[in-house]
């Protein structure tokens, strides 16, 4: 068990916790949410003993360890990637010497049964296979490599192997599937699922809160807020932004009270009258504190308006070519990563990149880099057969999930505008325009005032929302995502979605999230096996058709769709349904045949994107396939809505 009471915590003029109280049980997997900068990665420190609070209590059970897996790790530089991973197994070697030691002594002692019990919840006596597994689940391969030669994203999944082998009681993890491949989350997924003590974790991975979760909690205004796990067959997320905009309404509803009831007071005040009384005085007194709550209320419902702003990206003007790949390989030292990429971009489209890790899919954006010019020395990265053709007006930018490119000492200010007070927006050779620092800073949930501060200060969610304003400033019309959802909230997620669908450019995405990509890309490369292939559609069409071809059968249901796209109903119970109407089972009965048309339409639609003879010749014949097939998209996607929504009705 994992406590916290009446936790309160303030950072500079920022109250980050204010009474937050929180419980997690054994088996419980609770998933931290909330904006970036509100204090999750700060209430994790806390509960780990890392960082006192200003005041309020952390408990946990008597005997219990406590692992954190934190945003930067903390390894030793002069180990090995196996001696890292051997080191954390102290608690399993401890156990399985006390095991022999009692079997021999007194094989009937019950604890002989319970130690046994524990030393296979820990994975067993063979501690080296367990070791060689999850070093190679999370894609850890060399166990001979030092892990000063790791890159950031490496240490990481090291570190979160470490944590994994040592296997604490309590497991709090900050952000876990950062880095990972979509292997390496369905093996976490496993085993956090199996693990028997409480779990909590900050991720803003949908799909992986909805696959492991048993409750969210969200951190809002200092405040903690829970959503169980609904027994109704919805989705976790879909249950908590159901809860979430229930509570801002109420909160509104509260404000306008309180603004009303203040109107009132304040005219009673204006009028004059005598303080001749204790319960005038009295009265007086109550309305000076009311005017203090309706300024605080006031401020948290600005605070819940304002999202980030990106935008419309306008680009340099486009040439003929964007962006090719003519039977390209690429590879490191002497191994090929992958050959035969043939591919090209026109305007809209955007492919996301998948592949494990190590695949080569950073790789495949430094080589872009390297063609446009962008990376030189040893960072470049050049094909070893084939040829990367960047046309005559593409500018490229990228983002990157290290943030590299941001000078931690560097302020706000000096990284948006320089010396200047003011953001230049567009590219040098199209259209600019000039938006103070203040400004453009808040269009991205930053307050004014920041711009005086330092970089390293900022969250790794602010510091992305940082690099984010960076990479919409330069108005590219080729954008390079390098899993560009890590550490992003969701509403900082979803305004990153709207911006890349209404950019005039291409992009190519490398991420794992699959619900991002299903909203944003238009194709997909995959790298697998020393191949990269093209393949038309979003990411659930992709692993479909790839299934097919494997011959594996697989069962598609229907899509989710996302509670923030539609109107939330109302909360009814099962008894409360209503039976559907003759018109609605008319409907029902017909929509099979409807989607499957639809589901043809978009089949033919994939496979003329997938060839290069579509586009070659006439690219707007390219374009306007592309505009209808995510007008497809959009049909089938509100065609199983609808069906999903009639089938939740009783039969007549």
């Amino acid at each position: 068990m994992l406590a916290a009471r009446d936790l309160s915590f303030a950072f500079a003029d920022r109250r980050l916790l204010d009474g937050a109280s929180l419980t997690v049980d054994d088996g419980e997997r609770v998933a931290l949410v909330g904006r970036n900068g509100t204090g999750k990665s700060t209430l994790l420190a806390m509960l780990a003993g890392s960082l006192p609070p200003d005041a309020g209590l952390v408990e946990r059970g008597r005997g219990q360890a406590l692992g954190l897996l934190a945003q930067t790790p903390q390894l030793d530089l002069t180990s090995t990637v196996g001696e890292t991973a051997r080191a954390a197994l102290g608690l399993v070697s401890a156990l399985i010497a006390e095991h022999a030691a009692l079997a021999e002594r007194a094989p009937d002692d019950p604890r002989v049964v319970e130690l046994l019990a524990r030393i296979d919840d820990l994975g067993g006596f063979d501690v080296e296979h367990r070791v060689e597994e999850v070093l190679s689940r999370l894609g850890v391969e060399d166990a001979l490599q030092p892990v000063v030669s790791l890159s950031g994203g490496e240490r990481r999944r090291l570190d979160l192997a470490r944590l994994l082998l040592s296997a604490p009681d309590i497991l709090l993890l900050d952000e876990p599937t950062n880095h990972l491949d979509q292997q390496g989350i369905a093996f976490l997924a496993g085993e956090l699922s199996r693990h028997r003590g409480p779990v909590l974790f900050v991720s803003h991975d949908r799909a992986f809160i909805d696959a492991v979760g048993t409750r969210i909690v969200e951190l809002e205004s200092g405040k903690l807020f829970s959503t169980l796990r609904p027994k109704d067959g919805r989705g976790l997320v879909d249950c908590y932004l159901e809860d979430k905009l229930l509570r801002d309404q109420q909160l509104e509803r509260e404000a306008h009270r309180r603004r009303r009831l203040y109107v009132r007071e304040l005219a009673w005040l204006r009028a004059g009258t005598p303080a001749r009384t204790t319960k005038q005085t009295a009265r007086i007194q109550r309305a000076e504190a009311l005017a203090d709550e309706v300024e605080s209320q006031a401020k948290e419902l600005r605070d819940k308006a304002g999202r980030v702003a990106i935008d419309d990206v306008k680009g340099a003007r486009l040439g003929k070519t964007i962006l090719a790949f003519h039977q390209v390989a690429l590879g490191r030292g002497d191994r090929t990563l992958f050959a035969g990429l043939d591919l090209s971009l026109v305007a809209g489209q955007r492919w996301g990149i998948v592949g494990d890790n190590g695949a080569g899919k950073t790789t495949l954006l430094l080589s872009v880099l390297t063609a446009a010019g962008l990376v030189d020395g040893e960072r470049a990265v050049r094909p070893s057969a084939g040829a990367i053709e960047i046309g005559k007006h593409t500018r490229v930018a990228l983002f990157d999930q290290h943030r590299a490119s941001l000078d931690a000492e560097a302020t706000l200010e000096e990284t948006l505008a320089g010396a200047n007070d003011h953001v230049v927006i567009g590219p040098p050779d199209g259209e600019q325009r000039r938006v103070h620092i203040a400004s453009y800073l808040e269009q991205f949930l930053f307050e004014g005032a920041d711009r005086y501060r330092r970089v390293k200060t900022l969250s790794g969610g602010q510091q992305n929302r940082l690099a984010l304003a960076r990479l919409f400033q330069q108005g590219a019309n080729c954008l390079l995502l390098d899993e560009p959802t890590n550490d992003l909230d969701v509403e900082t997620l979803g305004v990153l979605e709207e911006a890349l669908t209404s950019l005039d450019g291409c992009a190519l995405i490398v991420s794992h999230d699959r619900r991002f990509l299903d909203r944003v890309v238009t194709g997909m490369l995959a790298i697998d096996d020393g191949k990269a292939t093209c393949w038309p559609g979003d990411y659930t069409n992709y692993e479909r058709l790839h299934a097919q071809q494997k011959g594996v059968e697989t069962q598609v249901g229907p899509p989710v769709v996302p509670k923030d796209d539609v109107e939330l109903p109302a909360r009814r119970d099962k008894a409360g349904k209503r039976k559907r109407n003759n018109k609605e089972e008319r409907e029902l009965s017909s929509m099979e045949q409807t989607i499957m048309a639809r589901e043809a339409r978009k089949e033919e639609l994939t496979v003329l994107l997938s060839s290069a003879e579509t586009f070659k010749g006439d690219p707007q014949r390219g374009r306007t396939l592309t505009d209808e097939l995510a007008v497809v998209d959009d049909d089938i996607q509100r065609l199983y809505a609808r069906w999903a929504e009639l089938s939740e009705l009783l039969p007549p």
